[in-house]
This record gives structure tokens, sequence and C-alpha cells, in this order.
């Protein structure tokens, strides 16, 4: 038993199925968002795609995008893309899901529209499946370029709302958000 068998049966008996996909989804997160990300290239990240074999726990990982790009080219001296296309190699039940920061793309300028439209482009063709796009300040402006480019290449546009609370933000302006995005064609809100 190596060791993402024995955490999938720990958790699964410990606390049950969902557990398991709790778990992938802190790995995950913990692989993108922290120092861990340097240290773990591509070899070590591609071991993950073990849980892969449980399609029903395993539906989505989102493992690409922001930190990992960054961190690829940065500290891991790794090409982003390959590092992409071996993960969708390996995850063959599994969809692939990045971070998009709408018109900064993955990093914190702001860039035209066809460079957007390029980078989701190559995106989904080098692997990935669903692009979960946001803007900070919720502004749908950042974020129209994006769901219409992952529309063409037939990817599924999720958008992503930063929530917040005061006297604004009223259940009537989430609504009104929830109904723009969807006219916006997004796919699906998070």
């Amino acid at each position: 038993m190596n060791f993402i068998q024995f955490l999938i049966a720990f958790a699964g008996l410990v606390v049950g199925v969902s557990a398991v996909a709790i778990l992938f989804w802190y790995l995950s997160k913990t692989l993108k968002k922290n120092v861990i990300v340097r240290n773990s290239n591509t070899f070590t990240i591609i071991h993950l795609k073990e849980l892969d074999q449980y399609p029903d726990l395993l539906t989505i990982t989102e493992c690409w995008g922001g930190a990992t790009f960054d961190a690829s080219l940065r500290f891991l001296k790794e090409d982003p893309w390959e590092r992409l296309r071996k993960l969708r190699d390996g995850f063959k039940n599994t969809k692939l899901q990045m971070l998009f920061r709408g018109q900064n793309i993955l990093g914190y300028n702001h860039y035209a529209d066809d460079v957007v439209e390029y980078f989701v482009q190559k995106s989904i063709a080098n692997g990935i499946d669903i692009i979960r796009i946001f803007d900070c300040l919720n502004d749908l402006r950042n974020l129209e370029t994006a769901v219409k480019a992952a529309n063409k290449e037939n990817g599924h546009a999720q958008i992503a709302l930063s929530y917040t609370l005061g006297d604004a933000y009223t259940l009537d302006y989430w609504k009104d958000m929830a109904k723009r995005i969807e006219d916006m064609g997004a796919k699906s809100l998070c």
C-alpha cells in the first residue's frame, strides 16, 4: 500500500468518502499556495495522479495557474506548459481546473484582450477543462474576455465572486450579479 492508498483508506474509515475530496483539495491548495510548491516538481506532483483511479471521489482538481505557473518558471526551472501536459496525460478521468485573474491572466498587470484570448486558448489546448475566472473587485468587465475565449475554445468558464458584506451588498445585488454573469455566458458560478 503506498501513501496515497493509505490516505484514501484512512479517510474512508475515519470520516467517510467525502474526506478524500477534501484531502485532495487541501493538498492541491497547499501545493499551490505556499513554500511547498518550490519543492514540488512535476515528477512529485504527477504521483498524485493515483487518485484518478477514484473518479467518483475526484472529479476536478485545481492544478494550474497563479503560483504554480510562476513557481515552475522561477523556482523549479520547469516549463509550466509541459507540466500541464503531463498532468493532463496523468489525470485521464479528472477534469483539470485553473484559477485565472481575468484581464490580469495569472499576474498583477492588465493585459490586452488578444493576450487574454490567446492564453485561454493555449491553456485549454494544453489540457485545462475548467477556467475559474475572478476579479478581486467583482468588475465583470475584467471577466468578459476570458469567458468569451473559454466558450470559443469549448472550455468551461466558471466565475468566482469575491463575497463581502455591507449595506450595498443585498440579496438583490447578488441576484443581479449572478444574472449578469449568466448573460455573459459563464457556465457556472463559484
